[in-house]
């Protein structure tokens, strides 16, 4: 009875969606658009760690692909944000090479988009191709700033591979665009630093 409702519990997190947040809301402190139950330092971390990793096992194309790596990127810099609140010291090493690791992988996957991939934006709740690439270029420079706010070292070969290849998607002109909506909102040196090549 214990292990048929423990699987129950493990399927029905890994199959449930992620509420994606809005574009618009670009602060660090709105990234998961809840607070977890469940942050770094808890025992049970690892059961919560896993079920988001299985997520992605799940998803048939490249847009839900990446709406899942984004949502576990968001949710690790929450949780990273709640557990130092809560305690009023930085989490501990491992959870910020963990968050490093989640946020070079999605960069990748950012960055291994291409023009011939059939995004259907309407999918993953989004009106367009452009408005989903607008929502990934708010997110870089977001989770930039929090590495850079943290002190966590990320990987910026990747984050400029990522953003090279946002620039092709959306095109020069929108894509400088959405930089300088990012830049004003954020005003942030580590934001104006990451958009200054």
């Amino acid at each position: 009875m214990k292990k048929t409702i423990i699987a129950a519990v493990g399927v029905l997190s890994i199959l449930s969606s992620v509420p994606v947040v809005g574009a618009a809301e670009l602060s660090v402190q709105s990234l998961s658009g809840r607070e977890s139950a469940i942050l770094p330092g808890n025992p049970f971390y690892f059961l919560k760690s896993w079920a988001g990793s299985m997520r992605g096992i799940f998803a048939d194309t490249k847009e839900q692909k990446l709406v899942i790596e984004t949502n576990r990127v968001n949710k690790k810099a929450s949780e990273i944000f709640q557990a130092e609140v809560a305690s009023g010291r930085q989490v501990s090493e491992q959870v910020r090479i963990d968050y490093a690791t989640l946020f070079n992988n999605w960069a990748n996957s950012i960055a291994l988009l291409s023009a011939d991939d059939q995004i259907n934006a309407k999918s993953i709740g989004y009106e367009s191709k452009e408005a989903f690439f607008a929502y990934l270029l708010g997110r870089v420079a977001t989770h930039y700033r929090f590495a850079d706010e943290k002190g966590i070292e990320i990987n910026q070969e990747l984050v400029n591979q990522a953003l090279t290849r946002l620039e092709e998607l959306m095109g020069t002109e929108t894509f400088a665009s959405e930089v300088e909506l990012i830049k004003s909102t954020h005003e942030s040196p580590a934001v104006n630093e990451l958009f200054a090549n």
